[in-house]
């Protein structure tokens, strides 16, 4: 199949002439795994339609481990300007700590 712009997806799709799409990792990267706006979001129209969504094994298990490494650095990334900002705060280390709690539980992410 070749590649189409949107437009000549929308009217392929409204004719049947496509059954079904597959997503491969570089788009969830492409949007950022925009799962709730933007492109990937708009992917809902398709729930109650005949057209398939299709994810590969292999391209799930990697989304996974994408979101997860995004998870564990975007934590650490609070974590360190937790520091100083409680520093000049003088909020303790054990308030920090369970501040972090907070936001994030005790489990690593899945």
């Amino acid at each position: 199949m070749p590649n189409l712009g949107l437009i000549e997806l929308g009217n392929a799709v409204y004719r049947e002439q496509i059954k079904g799409i597959v997503l491969d990792t570089s788009i969830f990267d492409q949007y950022r795994y925009g799962f709730e706006f933007g492109l990937l979001a708009k992917l809902q129209q398709f729930q109650r339609s005949t057209v398939a969504h299709v994810v590969i094994d292999v391209v799930r298990h990697e989304l996974q481990r994408h979101l997860v490494n995004e998870a564990v650095e975007h934590k650490a990334h609070v974590k360190n300007a937790l520091k100083p900002l409680g520093d000049s705060w003088g909020i303790s280390n054990q308030t920090r700590e369970i501040a972090i709690a907070g936001l994030f539980g005790v489990s690593a992410p899945k």
